[in-house]
């Protein structure tokens, strides 16, 4: 596997150790379904806030949804679903034909952004979180050998 999967999130009102856990258990998942990840905020930001501009954060999203196999929406909290940025890379990533994934905490289901996806699930709790992502990434994988 040459390609990867864009992860989007939400960060603004957001913990950012609560986002990074998520983060590296998705990574770790989509790993056990043999596909690497690209989130902006651990490889372009290495897990820091800072002064960047969103034109520049959604230039960079753009130029890496496109080169992606498939983007997987992190909608857990309600800020998830909300977030302009995610919903606008959703958008431009449905645009260019590419898989989107959701994935969201049980009791966080959004109504809104779901609506995009291609596949989706839930999990219950953080230890629920790299197997269910290695589900949701592997039933991908079988459905279409063409993409990711």
């Amino acid at each position: 596997m040459t390609g990867y999967v864009f992860l989007c999130y939400a960060l603004e009102g957001e913990d950012l150790g609560a986002l990074r856990e998520r983060l590296e258990l998705i990574t770790l998942g989509a790993r056990d379904a043999g596909l690497r990840t690209y989130a902006h905020i651990r490889d372009e930001q290495h897990w820091r806030i800072g002064d960047v501009a969103i034109e520049q954060i959604l230039k960079v999203a753009f130029e890496r949804i496109a080169g992606a196999d498939a983007v997987l929406l992190d909608l857990t909290t309600s800020a998830g679903s909300r977030r302009v940025g995610l919903n606008i890379e959703a958008g431009y990533a449905k645009a260019l034909e590419k898989p989107i994934l959701a994935l969201w905490h049980e009791s966080d289901r959004p109504t809104m952004t779901t609506a995009l996806a291609d596949h989706e699930v839930s999990y219950r709790c953080n230890d629920d979180l790299r197997p269910a992502t290695r589900r949701l990434l592997s039933q991908v994988k079988a459905q279409s050998p063409t993409r990711i």
